[in-house]
């Protein structure tokens, strides 16, 4: 038995038998406390009654007793107001540094062995996923339940970048939504190098100098690296002019033009196509959230990332040749902006409604991934194909939350899934094996 599975049998308290400490005193359990996932005892500010006393404190986990000599626990001051030691085997009396002995419960034969069983199988399991095959098992409202749960959990995860951005732009709300959209045109294999043009441009830069497209597009291709040498090409002479101007009037420094990549990218993800799409953005509007927490319907948002690269594109994916085969405008594609909408307006939405305390823009995110479409990838595609429901975009961040934090690790007795697959009580037969 591993100890993650006694703190699960702990915390939800699947015993069968009333607890006794070595002393034959019984245990009444008021609350098991507090799981701490950090240095210290495994539960804090438990409440139990060991015979007739009433104790709060601590609460220390192990498979055998000895563990605690193991792990160096009678050295530590943190463990002196151990008030329970719970162990699968006592295989040793423990103490506190004054000597007194400390209450020890023994569960090895306190809860229902298939939990132990099924645990195993999970953990051994070489399935995609360790519960496969079970979760037919549960009813479909746990599933939604989870995630739900999933989802949320998802967009908080997000939060601690968001809040890097606000630190660094000393809570200039635009500046970092601007920068956090910057790193999402960059759809991850350009994601770096977008993210490092949007910290080197103030938005109040870009406002200063959003007199035309054209003008838009020198600054941003400038501070790029692209126009730093000349080729042949009018339209990037004429960019390269403007923003040798801008460059000498602010002082910039450009990006090396080497940082971007295009090996492996399909002509319509070139970075070139990207900073002409969001020029074009840009152009449209320099305030970028303010439209966002205005907005009183997702379709209003959709079409302001509605953009297509100006007529110059037309005919390019970069500025040294034209394009010989069929062209036109370089629209940002639906998926596109599904995108966006999901990686970056959807997660500043709900941090900025965290943290002005107004719940109205956190339904308002969730509310707009539940009308997106779920995201099509091998992740949801395999959780499809096990009967798990994936009916828009609130589906598929849960998915891919679930698998990364939770499946991949194997991490079932912290999966509300996982948890009832392994309480149940529907069968009292071990699992099937593989």
């Amino acid at each position: 038995m591993k100890e993650d599975l006694v703190s699960y049998l702990w915390l939800n308290q699947l015993f069968n038998a009333p607890l006794k400490t070595e002393e034959d005193e019984p245990v009444t359990v008021q609350h098991p406390g507090i799981k701490n996932h950090d240095a210290g005892p495994d539960f804090s500010n438990a409440r139990l009654k060991i015979g007739s006393t009433i104790w709060a404190g601590n609460v220390e986990l192990h498979v055998n007793a000895s563990d605690w000599y193991q792990h160096n626990h009678n050295t530590d001051a943190a463990y002196d107001n151990v008030i329970l030691h719970v162990v699968v085997k006592n295989d040793a009396s423990i103490y506190r540094a004054n000597g007194e002995k400390i209450p020890t419960v023994t569960i090895d034969k306190q809860f229902d062995k298939i939990i132990e069983q099924r645990y195993q199988q999970f953990m051994e399991s070489q399935f995609w996923i360790a519960c496969e095959g079970q979760i037919n098992k549960l009813k479909p409202i746990i599933i939604h339940n989870w995630l739900e749960r999933m989802a949320i959990d998802r967009l908080e995860t997000r939060t601690k970048r968001i809040h890097t951005y606000l630190q660094e732009t000393n809570y200039d709300w635009e500046q970092a939504f601007f920068q956090l959209l910057c790193r999402s045109f960059g759809f991850k294999i350009n994601s770096e190098p977008f993210e490092m043009l949007g910290k080197q441009i103030p938005l109040k830069l870009i406002q200063r100098n959003n007199l035309s497209l054209q003008q838009t597009e020198a600054l941003l291709f400038g501070q790029a690296g692209f126009l730093e040498k000349k080729i042949y090409s009018q339209y990037h002479e004429k960019l390269r002019l403007a923003y040798q101007g801008i460059k000498a009037k602010y002082s910039l420094i450009p990006l090396p033009e080497h940082i971007w990549k295009f090996m492996r990218l399909r002509p319509s993800n070139f970075p070139t196509v990207r900073l002409a799409q969001m020029a074009a953005l840009l152009h449209q509007s320099t305030h970028l959230l303010r439209p966002v927490l205005e907005a009183s319907s997702l379709d209003k948002i959709k079409a302001i990332y509605n953009v297509k690269a100006s007529d110059y594109w037309i005919t390019h994916y970069h500025f040294e040749k034209p394009q010989t085969k069929s062209v036109a405008p370089k629209k940002l594609g639906d998926t596109a902006v599904q995108l966006l909408l999901i990686n970056t307006v959807i997660p500043f939405l709900f941090v900025y409604g965290k943290f002005h305390n107004k719940s109205v823009y956190q339904d308002k995110a969730i509310d707009w991934l539940m009308q997106l479409p779920a995201e099509k990838n091998n992740i949801t595609k395999k959780f499809i194909q096990r009967n798990f429901p994936c009916h828009h975009a609130l589906h598929s961040q849960a998915l891919l939350q679930m698998r990364e934090h939770y499946c991949r690790r194997k991490k079932c007795l912290e999966c509300h899934i996982g948890q009832h697959l392994l309480s149940r009580q529907d069968e009292q037969d071990p699992l099937p094996p593989e």
